[in-house]
């Protein structure tokens, strides 16, 4: 089993999830803040839907992300088999990490019984896609994740109270560690497992510190490469200084990967002042018991973080320290180089 596959096709189960857990969660936020106002009949009743429709879009992230893990690794029957697994593990209480496995097995579950069934008559073939794989599939499945549910629920119960009675020291340290991990690769593996830590934290529906100071810390790289295009041009290429005009968008909207290309030409330099500024975001987001249950959106979903005031500061201070270390650390650019580039 390639790492490299296994990687890319959990990937493609976390991507085409991604949406409907923001949804989801972004509806049952609108129902809590509706349902503050107690006074108001109708909005009870709004509050009362909103959270129905919240609950039923969140539920449908476990069969998204087992189907389309099953689907990226068997096609569409892998589909229909994904989407077993991942109910299978909403039902059985073994949440994401049991619709992962549950997604996985379901793949290759598919890719077995093509084999065992190619050998079949040319005159069975259209049975066999249609009742003979999916059937026995579907029975194949329900059993293993019997076993799964068992023994994968009291580690996802676990995981669940951990994240959310986090606090104190403890929290402040997993904040600078996640934050700080967040623009080690910028995009790469390791971002997205620290990612997939954070959906893990919130995908039982509850805001946790955790997912946002990994959101601050993703949102500092392309911050501070803007701000240091602003207030140290003369330590900048000409391609950085044109790269780093986009970051302003990109580090608002969550987007680590804008600091990558800006990062490319001195990269001993800018990416540990860029893993300090958001290592200090990401500790200071907890240092201020900032919690959010939306896993994506950064300064756009920021009206439903608690203590949102204090996710602006901590992401103010991480940017600034950031471009305040690639002055001090960068070396000034050759002027003349610079004008000949521009020109």
């Amino acid at each position: 089993m390639n790492k490299h596959s296994m990687y890319k096709n959990l990937m493609s189960g976390i991507s085409q999830m991604l949406p409907f857990m923001v949804a989801g969660s972004l509806l049952l936020w609108f129902s809590l803040f509706l349902n503050t106002y107690q006074d108001i009949a109708w909005l009870q009743t709004v509050s009362i839907w909103f959270n129905d429709v919240g609950t039923l879009v969140f539920n449908l992230i476990f069969l998204v992300l087992a189907a389309f893990i099953a689907y990226a690794i068997s096609d569409k029957p892998g589909f229909v088999l994904g989407l077993v697994a991942g109910a299978l593990a909403l039902l059985g209480s073994s949440g994401m990490i049991g619709a992962i496995i549950g997604g996985f097995i379901a793949g290759y579950i598919i890719v077995v019984l093509k084999k065992l069934f190619s050998k079949l008559p040319i005159s069975f073939y259209g049975i066999k896609a249609i009742l003979f794989i999916p059937v026995i599939g579907v029975l194949i499945i329900l059993v293993m994740m019997l076993g799964i549910n068992i023994v994968i629920a009291p580690v996802t119960a676990w995981i669940s109270t951990f994240f959310d009675t986090l606090d104190g020291v403890w929290a402040i340290i997993i904040g600078l560690l996640l934050g700080g991990l967040m623009t080690v690769d910028m995009g790469g593996p390791i971002n997205k497992a620290i990612y997939v830590i954070g959906l893990l934290s919130v995908s039982s529906g509850q805001a946790t510190t955790v997912m946002a100071s990994i959101m601050v810390g993703g949102m500092t790289p392309s911050l501070s490469t803007a701000l240091v295009s602003i207030l140290f041009k003369n330590k900048l290429s000409q391609t950085q200084i044109d790269t780093s005009k986009k970051n302003w968008i990109l580090g608002l909207s969550f987007i680590t990967e804008g600091a990558l290309l800006f990062a490319k030409e001195n990269p001993k330099k800018i990416i540990p002042s860029l893993i300090i500024g958001s290592a200090i975001a990401g500790g200071v987001t907890a240092l201020f018991h900032i919690t959010t249950a939306i896993p994506h959106g950064g300064i756009f979903i920021i009206f439903a973080m608690s203590n949102w005031w204090g996710f602006l500061i901590a992401l103010a201070i991480g940017t600034i320290i950031s471009a305040l270390l690639m002055g001090i650390l960068l070396p000034k650019q050759n002027q003349s180089l610079n004008t000949e580039e521009a020109a």
